[in-house]
């Protein structure tokens, strides 16, 4: 979903900083509201905590760096793990690790 939303907000042009935040409930929220699972949707007491923890510090990097999924749950329990991407660029003098961080 979060290569859709990546098109979707350049398509709909939404370049500022705070509509690319806020897009991520276009995916999220706002999803669960349209198929009628608000009473399963979100991080509360009794709900199914199905959730995926993402390779990302927030929304906007989510987005930006097309994050991938570190970790799966499903009621509440792992059932999937990701280890972190490595990337390093080589250079004359050796190689840099690279965070892809500001």
């Amino acid at each position: 979903m979060l290569q859709v939303l990546h098109m979707g907000i350049h398509a709909s042009q939404l370049l500022g900083y705070d509509q690319i935040v806020n897009s991520i409930d276009l995916i999220t929220k706002n999803s669960a509201r349209t198929l009628n699972m608000e009473d399963m949707y979100g991080i509360e007491e009794g709900k199914p905590a199905n959730f995926i923890v993402l390779e990302a510090e927030n929304e906007y990097e989510t987005i930006r760096k097309q994050a991938g999924v570190l970790y799966s749950f499903r009621a509440g329990r792992k059932i999937a793990e990701t280890k972190p991407r490595d990337t390093s660029i080589i250079l004359e003098n050796g190689s840099e690790k690279i965070t892809f961080n500001k």
